[in-house]
């Protein structure tokens, strides 16, 4: 048999797998023709394959000794050096292999995938980008360079390829996967619980898929499915404890405290410095009550992993909810590290944090997080007009009308907008850091937003006073809320509380077609929120209303800074803006609290409203 013939039968027998007989020939082959470097090149990727890389970089060498200008040589050394974690020669080989065949795409993509492992993000990217010019539907590009977008927290940008990678190979659960978890980061939890779903057509035995959708319900308020999902993940990997600390949040959620407790005891009995697992049992502490034990669950987690941020920003809530505000705003600097949490980055103007001087300077006040934030905290921006500062404030675009009544000289912003020239900038949750607040020294106005005086008068022109109290109302909140479930009460809960003799008005925008058809049945509430634009047009009509009712939304914190009387429905464990133990807040002095006793107990908060509005609430008595 000539030399060609058996390695042409090599060749073969490697395609098939058989690696031994392979090797076998491809060594009789060397020992009879030395210099045929085709077979020392095939020896070294059937050694590589075989688990020896070390051996594989010596023949492949040979190879390239023989041939310096085969490219797939060069290549095959790269996945050699790749085996032996040698990953700066990996890269020059591949650059090698480039050189040789200036449109090899599958050495481009080798390539950006070391570059990235290197740390090298930009030159990776370009390589990811070399690789998919020169074939455009390379899926594995195109992942590739999403999880690169992603490790740099472009995480946008990595949605988007992954997309891309989706569109090619549309039944790829590795894509649609990765996709559901950069959704995921970025809370688009609709989105991404749809990706995660979509993989697990392709792959239902991906655990960790049923565990990140779980993840998505829960926020999502689907508790039950979320536990479904959960016990799911479990079934199919039970040895793996983080999926279990994972079910102890829906169940806490659902109230099944003691099964959640349970878990807790097992994990940490088998692991005592499960950092997870402490964060968990914190949470659980707080739903229970327990602040102090919370605390010291946190600080724990964070003691045995400190790169766990959700440790750092739980404590601060804690320490918030306490009233330990020196510690709990430095804590509270976490969120800042949150992908996507601060518009920070994008500029090149110094990061104040109250310690220079800011009279004569232009402090630009970026928003960040939830309406009821900006609203909460804009009043930050007059005291840092009162320290001399020329105030630009950027808030949410449904913000932008409502705000121009803060201040004159404060310069309000849409939510994308920069100003042109300033010299300072700070997101606005941390102005209270900067200004050094206690629950003694906050900003606490009769009102500091007003409502346009013809916004008002049409209002009242549309629905003029009967004579009875005007109150109104909002029972639920955002959904995707990660205490939406405990924070929003049903409707008809509350419909059931409230007296005849008062005039009704619905104040929240959005309304689920079952509340729709209880409002209707229950005929006493005027629903008046399809004509709200902004918050300006909620502003106006909040100042025709001699109370409004409602639970932990942005709402409260628009009545609040309007001066309006407001009745605020807490859960059991309540948001840390809120504190413990009282019945006013500091933040807001036109607001009255009502708690619930117990964990999701409603009942009770729902008759003292209701003894609330009947006893002279407005002057008079109710029958």
């Amino acid at each position: 048999m000539s030399v060609n013939a058996a390695f042409q039968h090599a060749h073969a027998l490697h395609a098939e797998g058989r690696l031994d007989e392979a090797m076998q020939l491809y060594r009789a082959i060397i020992q009879a023709a030395p210099r045929h470097a085709d077979s020392h090149h095939y020896l070294g990727v059937a050694l590589l394959q075989s688990g020896d890389a070390a051996a594989a970089v010596e023949q492949i060498g040979k190879a390239i000794r023989l041939n310096p200008k085969d490219a797939e040589t060069y290549a095959n050394l790269a996945g050699a050096y790749r085996g032996l974690g040698k990953l700066d020669d990996a890269a020059r080989a591949y650059a090698r292999a480039i050189a040789a065949k200036p449109g090899f795409a599958e050495a481009y993509f080798h390539r950006g995938v070391v570059l990235r492992d290197l740390d090298r993000g930009d030159e990776a990217l370009s390589s990811f980008a070399r690789a998919i010019a020169l074939q455009p539907n390379y899926a594995e590009a195109h992942l590739e360079r999403g999880v690169t977008l992603e490790r740099a927290g472009l995480i946008e940008d990595a949605v988007a390829a992954y997309r891309q990678a989706e569109a090619i190979r549309p039944d790829w659960a590795d894509a649609t996967y990765n996709c559901g978890n950069a959704l995921k980061v970025l809370r688009q939890f609709e989105l991404a619980e749809a990706s995660f779903s979509r993989a697990l057509e392709f792959r239902p035995d991906l655990a960790q898929a049923w565990n990140n959708r779980g993840i998505c319900r829960i926020n999502l308020g689907r508790l039950e499915a979320s536990l479904d999902d959960h016990l799911a993940a479990i079934r199919l990997d039970p040895s793996d404890d983080h999926f279990r600390i994972n079910l102890c949040w829906p169940l806490m959620a659902l109230g099944r405290f003691e099964d959640a407790a349970e878990i807790h005891e097992d994990v940490l009995g088998r692991d005592p410095r499960n950092a997870r697992a402490h964060l968990s049992r914190g949470f659980l502490f707080e739903e229970r009550g327990d602040p102090a034990s919370a605390l010291a669950e946190y600080e724990l987690a964070r003691a045995l992993d400190p790169d766990l941020r959700d440790a750092r920003w739980n404590c601060a809530l804690v320490l918030l909810k306490t009233g330990h505000w020196a510690k709990g705003w430095e804590e509270h600097e976490t969120r800042l590290r949150a992908p996507g949490a601060s518009r920070s980055h994008e500029f090149r103007q110094p990061l104040w944090g109250g310690e220079a001087d800011i009279a004569g300077k232009t402090l630009f006040l970026h928003w960040e997080q939830g309406f009821g934030d900006t609203i909460q905290f804009a009043r930050f921006a007059r005291s840092a007009e009162e320290r001399g500062a020329s105030v630009v404030l950027s808030v949410q675009n449904p913000l932008t009308r409502l705000m121009r009544s803060l201040s004159p000289g404060v310069t309000i912003l849409g939510a994308d907008e920069t100003p042109e020239r300033f010299d300072l900038h700070t997101p606005l949750l941390s102005l209270a850091r900067a200004f050094g607040v206690t629950v003694d020294s906050i900003p606490s106005f009769d009102s500091y937003l007003t409502a346009d005086p013809d916004d008002v008068a049409r209002w009242r022109l549309r629905f003029p006073r009967t004579g009875r109290p005007r109150v109104g109302l909002a029972w639920s909140g955002n959904p995707t809320h990660l205490n939406d479930h405990n924070r929003s009460l049903p409707l008809a809960r509350l419909l059931a509380a409230l007296p005849d003799q008062l005039d009704y008005f619905c104040v929240q925008k959005e309304i689920t077609p079952a509340d729709q058809a209880l409002l209707a049945e229950d005929g006493r509430v005027q629903v008046v929120t399809d004509q709200f634009r902004d918050f300006a047009d909620t502003a106006a009509l909040v100042e025709t209303l001699d109370l409004v009712i409602t639970v932990d939304t942005s709402l409260a914190h628009l009545s609040g800074a309007l001066g309006r009387p407001v009745w605020v429905l807490l859960p059991f464990n309540p948001d840390w803006r809120w504190l413990l133990g009282r019945d006013d807040s500091p933040w807001y002095p036109s607001a009255r609290l009502f708690r619930q006793p117990r964990f999701a107990e409603w009942d009770s908060v729902l008759a003292e409203v209701s003894t609330a509005l009947r006893d002279q609430a407005f002057g008079q008595e109710l029958a």
